[in-house]
């Protein structure tokens, strides 16, 4: 067999007992940017104005609107959704480039908090805070102003800082186009409150336990600059997906004389996996793993039939 041909078929081999790429929906503008202002909707999102509903405010914590200060979990701004007590609820949504399909299982995060500051004036110069608990609802649907089926309900938001929450989305009723971001109050009665909505991951194709990976990156570009670095940027490479590329190491011949596989799974490293043609398995043969921002040799492995064998090492000593 062509060990160029052979060595795709053992990376696929890898992959496939590791992990599987999972299919995505990116949201249009996710880190919520725009130009800080009241009664303002970012670029790529909606709101409806239809009955108890107004625009929402884009924040940025340096140019104050409502004396909110709280800087962006992410970009440069982000949004601010009002609660009234006299009913008024704003909101943003979104068109998706493809549609949730019911019965199917998907997952994204989004970053929230509730503000520290957050003071406005009502029409009778009354001074009100704007700072209780709240909660996120995500609705599905398949317009601007038509709120569909309400998808998840995160926890309570009380905290002041950013934390990031995962929603789970699985369609019952139809496929839907659109998702809405609603505050709502946490009881029955309606008070002043606001919830600060920023950095959106993605939304992926999950598993029915919402197993999924958020934090995502370019792997072809971070691939590019390790070769770059290292002064070696003439091996033939190719992207396997969102954690891995695999790059080849030709004779004079063409024929493939080495295969690594560069894995990025983890945040901050990298683990190169050298391929041993004999033992297709991952648990057969050497991987190095390095810090990603000092290139520093973390530790390396080697493995036989599944297990560390002699010679495996990591800065903390010999294994």
């Amino acid at each position: 067999m062509n060990s160029l041909i052979y060595a795709i078929i053992c990376s696929l081999i890898l992959l496939c007992n590791y992990t599987t790429p999972q299919s995505k929906i990116e949201f249009t503008n996710p880190s919520l940017e725009g130009d800080v202002a009241y009664s303002s909707t970012p670029k790529g999102w909606n709101t409806c104005k239809k009955g108890m509903n107004s625009p929402p405010d884009i924040h940025n914590g340096t140019r104050l609107v409502w004396k909110n200060t709280q800087k962006p979990a992410s970009g440069k701004s982000y949004v601010g959704l009002v609660l009234r007590q006299d009913g008024v609820v704003e909101h943003i949504g979104t068109e998706l480039p493809e549609k949730l399909k019911k019965g199917n299982h998907y997952a994204f995060t989004v970053k929230l908090s509730i503000p520290e500051i957050f003071r406005g004036k009502l029409r009778n110069n009354q001074i009100i805070e704007f700072t209780d608990p709240v909660a996120l609802e995500v609705w599905g649907s398949n317009s601007d102003c038509e709120f569909g089926e309400l998808l998840h309900t995160t926890d309570i938001i009380h905290h002041t800082d950013w934390k990031t929450h995962k929603v789970h989305i699985n369609p019952q009723e139809q496929d839907y186009k659109w998702i809405h971001l609603i505050p709502r109050y946490i009881n029955d009665e309606a008070y002043n409150a606001a919830l600060l909505v920023d950095g959106l991951s993605s939304i992926y194709k999950t598993d029915t336990l919402y197993n999924f990976y958020p934090e995502r990156f370019n792997p072809e570009e971070i691939y590019k600059s390790i070769k770059k670095r290292n002064k070696d940027a003439d091996a033939a490479y190719s992207v396997i997906n969102d954690f891995y590329i695999q790059e080849i190491i030709k004779t004079s011949d063409g024929n493939a004389q080495r295969v690594l596989l560069y894995d990025f799974t983890i945040k901050g490293e990298y683990t190169i996996y050298t391929m041993n043609k004999q033992k297709i398995n991952q648990k057969n043969g050497v991987s190095k793993t390095y810090d990603l921002r000092t290139n520093r040799l973390v530790h390396r492995k080697q493995y036989e039939n599944g297990k560390i064998v002699k010679g495996s090492f990591s800065m903390n000593g010999y294994n």
